[in-house]
């Protein structure tokens, strides 16, 4: 919902200030709305379908985060740009990020509204974000291309998104489709707080190069055999040939824990509902295995270390067997937990947002609720 749309609904008695938090507002209430509009559809047995798949990327500094759909493969540059791209190689995605305090303590958000205004340009809001879009055609090495621009304001972050394609290929309903999506990717950016809570990112293809090169290393392999070594169930004999041999000692951290990564990227390869991730929470990043469909996470880096420090002679087979045991149990038990249950019904949603439009006025607080109500109200008509 773009600053326009709000000032036609609302007047245009509101400061940008005030603006920016109705957006934000508004678009909080229509996902709830939203949401128990799906509840209820799917209860009634109309509609069931499956969720689209996501990744999250670290993004800038890594303590910002963008959600994309999970066709895209990513890669960082050296200039802490995220690079992505289909497995059709015809788009090719830019997402950098510059941070700058103000002096007169505005935010990006404003930057970007202003700017707007300054230049005649339609300013887009989705929550606390704000971002002009633009494009620009252009020849290269006798191609002809396009290159769409998200300018966006978060707090104090400026974040460029850029979606490059060819000149033919921006016709074709699929990329239509593909640059539909990008306000959702917009609005799914966040700063992150790992030592609040925990972040779990999908990997890039500099991090998947770093766990192959490591597994293959130990297994005494090149890169391009890992697939089939682990098809021939030739990585866990290796492991345990190394383990039982007693090739390295509680001091060889880093061969353990390479032991570790050939592990679990075994895992990942026979069981494909584990797959590889990374894990940013208080303590550092670390690569994990999380579950597709439940909340389990295994590190496999210090699974096999850690036993060799404790002294521990284990059967690598037996210690996988036990891993797959837990994961099928914790994954009933989730399951049950996750059973569709009844959403909070339109008719209470307001109410959770009154403490927000405290600080407006009481004509002003009428004008926005009505509008809120608008909103749900549509929601509901759309189920």
């Amino acid at each position: 919902m773009n600053t326009t749309e709000i000032i036609n609904a609302l007047g245009s008695e509101f400061s940008t200030e005030e603006l920016a938090k109705i957006a934000e507002i508004a678009a909080r209430v229509a996902e709830k709305a939203k949401n128990c509009s799906q509840s209820k559809t799917i209860v009634e047995g109309k509609k069931n379908t499956a969720e689209k798949q996501y990744k999250t990327f670290a993004i800038g500094d890594g303590m910002k985060s963008i959600r994309v759909s999970d066709n895209y493969f990513a890669q960082m540059d050296e200039n802490a740009t995220l690079l992505l791209y289909t497995e059709a190689d015809n788009v090719w995605i830019r997402i950098s990020v510059i941070t700058a305090e103000h002096k007169d303590k505005k935010t990006m958000f404003d930057n970007i509204v202003e700017k707007g205004r300054k230049e005649n340009k339609k300013v887009e809001i989705i929550g606390d974000k704000s971002y002009i879009f633009s494009s620009k055609q252009y020849e290269e090495e006798g191609d002809q291309c396009i290159t769409y621009f998200y300018e966006t304001g978060y707090k104090q972050h400026c974040i460029l998104i850029s979606v490059t394609t060819l000149l033919e290929n921006s016709e074709t309903e699929e990329f239509k489709s593909a640059l539909a999506e990008f306000p959702k990717y917009i609005a799914s950016i966040e700063e992150i707080s790992p030592a609040e809570k925990n972040y779990y990112f999908s990997l890039t293809n500099d991090d998947c190069d770093y766990i192959n090169k490591r597994s293959a290393e130990i297994l005494g392999i090149t890169e391009k055999e890992l697939d089939n070594f682990h098809e021939n169930g030739e990585t866990l004999k290796t492991i345990q040939k190394i383990l039982d041999e007693e090739k390295f000692s509680a001091e060889n951290t880093a061969e353990l824990q390479s032991l570790g990564y050939a592990f679990g990227d075994y895992i990942q390869y026979k069981y494909p509902d584990l797959q590889w991730a990374i894990l940013h929470d208080k303590h550092g990043r670390d690569f994990c295995l999380i579950h597709k469909q439940a909340p389990l996470t295994i590190f496999p880096a210090t699974m096999i270390l850690k036993r060799v420090e404790d002294g521990e002679k284990f059967d690598i087979e037996k210690l996988l067997n036990g891993i797959l045991n837990i994961i099928d149990k914790e994954k009933d038990a989730f399951a049950i937990a996750a059973a569709p249950r009844p959403e909070t019904p339109e008719n209470t949603i307001l109410a959770e947002f009154q403490e927000q439009l405290s600080g407006f006025s009481e004509e002003k607080r009428e004008k926005i609720n009505a509008f809120l109500q608008q909103i749900i109200e549509n929601a509901a008509a759309e189920k």
